[in-house]
């Protein structure tokens, strides 16, 4: 099981206290459509996988740029992922997704 991250915490704080601009609401409901897709994932992943080590939600600096990883798999290898929660249909041609809709 995960936690949401401390972002969408205080994100989810602000909601309930006061009106956000459309923008705002958008970017609120990305980070909520984000950690449920992390959090599927996991509970996914966490069935699958009795002997590797997950690290989830890294957050790293390195020559002072922060940056975060959804996934560390430490499993014989170090498998590195990013999950994304898109909607809709998608297809890859020569390794790039494209959307069916445009």
């Amino acid at each position: 099981m995960i936690i949401p991250n401390k972002e969408l915490l205080i994100m989810r704080q602000l909601v309930r206290r006061m009106h956000l601009e459309s923008n705002e609401q958008h970017y609120v409901n990305n980070l909520e459509k984000g950690f449920e897709g992390e959090a599927a994932f996991c509970e996914k992943l966490s069935l699958q996988s009795n002997k590797a080590v997950i690290l989830h939600d890294l957050l790293l600096e390195i020559n002072q740029t922060i940056f975060q990883i959804d996934f560390l798999i430490l499993y014989d290898k170090l498998y590195h992922l990013e999950v994304k929660n898109y909607e809709g249909d998608f297809y890859v041609d020569k390794d790039c997704w494209f959307s069916i809709s445009g």
